[in-house]
């Protein structure tokens, strides 16, 4: 009963007694024991052997021990040591009662230092649900100290739980109090500091004897931070679902037995099916799958395949076509791979199916277009032959095949043993300039051509042509070669026979070069001749006058000593055009050409009634070459102009005349007439060939040659606005000279 009383009381309880017993039996001596039980109340053992000592000294005070040995009477010591006995006893008894708890006690204390010190928040109700005991945690968390808190009832801890938690959380506490239930819930709990946590809120039922509810016992276990975890990663969930969803692939996910339990939104938007229209009695939902997805003519393959990954559990990795929700069969390729736990145990399946139809369609075209080149390869009229980086024979067409008698078996020999098939198939006269050849053109990676004697199949040897080219990749290095081979026996043979008739022909192409000789005279004498006549005439003429006109006829002749030695210079310049002999030739100014040739032409430019208009451009450079050869060209052009413009009416027979710097280093000369123009310009400086019904096609091509001779180009050309253009070109004598040097 002790252990219920107030510290205070059991400090002065012994002195009270002593009081009480010293009133009783009138010994003042017990109140000294009652004193020092009070002063030792911590100090059992001090006060217990101040009680014997202060009962000793009394007795002694009492019955020295000289009374006792004269009066020989002990009844009253022993009754004094008695009463002091019992009185000690008495003491001690109550100083053990206050000092010594029981073991009960001590359980009780260490089970509540157990509850106030755990690292959560503990609680307990009576079976009406009202607060009992709420330990140090709850205090602090509500009240921000050690005080206790204001809980006599459950409905008063409804202000601290979140509005959005309050309904949840008691209406699982109303129905646990009423079946007795153990009660899980998590909450948000509100601290001292108006901050929200998650906690966790466990309780279960005390029971007595008759299995009644006594009582609830719960702990509040903080899970702030794990539900901030769960929080975080419920919301990485999200987004990789998200990702999942948007990746441009069909995923999903199966179970260890491989039955299809999530699938993308990828999958619904291509199969126009979800997981849940797989469902069909008596039948998984993979093999509904299949059956409705694949293509019947791959359903069996894809299926077997599948399955034995299952029951296995070894990858899956297919290509087949796959139903789209417009009925349309894709090609797709599909993968499929276990995830296993630790000890090795598939947990999950994962696939991906990604649409492979335009690769497919694209690989298709290739292997069409590949085995066009393999058909394009093997009927080309040639032979062919590829080999390694080093040389060593990897691919040869099927006519090379044919050619050289090689079958298809001895390719694999001949990529190993080149030289073999060299001794076998090269002309003993070649060989060795061939495989020479070869070999240095493998070591230095430089392209390779040869002619030489190559065996035919029937044993008869042949004249080709070998070319071979490397492949080399974007830095340089040598890939492959490829080697093509042409039979040119045929054509060597007609070279041959075609150089006999060369030679044959050389005689008669003198005998052709003299009669063109003959007649470019004839042609370019021709002009001058005529005007000797006229001049010779014209002489006559003044001559027979009366009386005579001497200067006229001086005149005269002097237009024919000059027109005779015109005709000689046109000779001897012919006959070095034609013959190839050297001339010594001098600046020539193309303007004052021009100019000279009109004047020499301005008769027969009257007769005609031919206006002519010339545009030079001024300060043009000198050219290096034959002044009379140049003007010849000038008066061949003149002339066909002429001729061309002979049938338009006077007015529109205007012949132009032009010359300027092009390219910076060639001079060009134009003479365009109103004709009306040519049929084919390209075949009108052939010899010859003339549009002339009395043409002998010989002006333009000698125009040609001397063009030609000089280093320069001459073309023909139909105007826009009709008639016929000639141009030809010249270099300058000095390319560095410039317009202001000559001016």
């Amino acid at each position: 009963m002790f252990r219920n009383v107030a510290r205070p009381v059991l400090a002065i309880f012994p002195l009270l007694m002593a009081i009480v017993l010293v009133l009783v039996s009138g010994e003042p001596w017990l109140l000294i024991m009652g004193v020092v039980s009070v002063c030792a109340f911590d100090a059992w053992r001090i006060g217990f052997i101040g009680a014997i000592f202060v009962t000793m000294l009394f007795a002694l005070a009492h019955f020295p021990p000289a009374h006792l040995m004269t009066e020989g009477d002990l009844s009253p010591a022993v009754q004094t040591a008695l009463f002091g006995g019992a009185a000690l006893v008495i003491f001690t008894v109550i100083r053990c009662a206050m000092i010594f708890p029981s073991k009960a006690d001590d359980r009780m204390r260490f089970a509540a230092a157990i509850v106030d010190n755990m690292p959560a928040m503990g609680w307990s109700l009576n079976g009406k649900g009202e607060y009992t005991y709420t330990n140090k945690a709850v205090q602090n968390y509500v009240t921000g100290n050690e005080r206790q808190a204001d809980l006599d009832d459950w409905k008063n801890a409804i202000p601290l739980v979140h509005p959005a938690d309050v309904e949840q959380t008691f209406g699982r506490l109303v129905e646990c109090l009423a079946s007795g239930e153990d009660f899980v819930t998590d909450c948000r709990i509100q601290g001292h500091d108006g901050s929200y946590r998650w906690f966790r809120a466990v309780a279960r039922a005390a029971r007595g004897a008759k299995g009644d509810i006594t009582g609830w016992y719960g702990t509040s276990v903080d899970i702030h931070e794990q539900k901030l975890v769960e929080e975080a990663l419920r919301e990485s969930e999200r987004e990789l679902r998200q990702l999942v969803d948007a990746i441009p692939a069909l995923i999903w996910c199966a179970t260890p037995e491989g039955e299809p339990f999530y699938a993308n939104k990828q999958v619904k938007a291509f199969a126009g099916i979800a997981i849940g229209d797989l469902e069909v009695p008596n039948k998984t939902r993979l093999r509904e799958a299949l059956d409705v997805t694949v293509h019947p003519d791959d359903r069996i393959r894809v299926g077997d395949a599948m399955m034995r990954s299952f029951s296995t559990g070894t990858s899956f990795a297919e290509i087949y076509r796959l139903r789209r929700h417009d009925g349309m069969f894709r090609w797709v390729d599909s993968r499929l791979a276990p995830q296993c736990d630790d000890t090795g145990k598939i947990i999950r399946w994962y696939g991906v199916l990604i649409d492979i139809d335009e690769s497919k369609q694209a690989e298709e075209a290739l292997r069409a277009s590949e085995r066009q080149l393999q058909l394009l390869v093997d009927t080309v009229p040639v032979m062919v032959w590829c080999a390694s980086a080093s040389g060593e024979p990897t691919y040869i067409n099927r006519r090379l095949n044919d050619y050289a008698g090689i079958r298809a078996e001895k390719v694999d020999q001949a990529r190993f043993d080149r030289n073999q098939q060299i001794d076998r198939l090269i002309h003993p006269d070649d060989r060795e300039r061939f495989r020479r050849a070869l070999v240095e053109s493998f070591a230095l990676g430089r392209p390779f051509t040869l002619r030489y004697r190559h065996m035919r199949h029937d044993g008869h040897y042949r004249w080709a042509d070998s070319r071979s080219e490397p492949l080399r990749d974007g830095d340089g290095r040598l890939l492959q070669w490829y080697t093509v081979i042409t039979d040119i026996d045929d054509e060597t043979r007609m070279q041959e026979e075609l150089r006999s008739a060369h030679e044959r022909l050389a005689s008669a192409s003198k005998a052709a070069s003299l009669s063109e000789l003959t007649a470019s005279i004839a042609h370019e004498v021709n002009q001058p001749l005529a005007s000797i006549v006229a001049s010779s005439q014209a002489c006559e003429h003044w001559l027979k006058a009366d009386p005579p006109n001497i200067t006229r006829a001086i005149a005269n002749v002097g237009r024919i000593t000059r027109d005779a030695n015109l005709a000689a210079d046109i000779i001897r310049r012919i006959r070095v055009l034609f013959f190839r002999t050297s001339e010594t030739r001098t600046p020539v100014s193309i303007n004052e050409l021009v100019l000279d040739v009109c004047r020499l032409m301005e008769n027969e430019l009257a007769v005609n009634a031919i206006q002519i208009r010339t545009g030079p451009d001024d300060g043009l450079p000198s050219v290096i070459g034959d002044r009379i050869q140049l003007q010849q060209v000038l008066v061949n052009l003149i002339r066909n102009g002429i001729d061309a413009m002979e049938r338009m009416p006077p007015e529109e027979r205007v012949l132009e005349i032009g010359s300027r710097l092009i390219a910076g280093n060639r001079i060009s000369v134009e003479v365009r007439d109103q004709g009306s123009g040519m049929e084919d310009p390209h075949m009108i400086f052939e010899a010859f060939y003339s549009t002339k019904a009395n043409g002998k096609g010989i002006g333009l091509a000698i125009c040609r040659s001397i063009i030609e001779a000089h280093d320069g180009e001459i073309r023909a050309e139909n105007g826009e606005n009709g008639g016929a253009v000639f141009t030809f070109t010249l270099p300058i004598s000095n390319p560095g000279q410039d317009r202001r040097d000559v001016a």
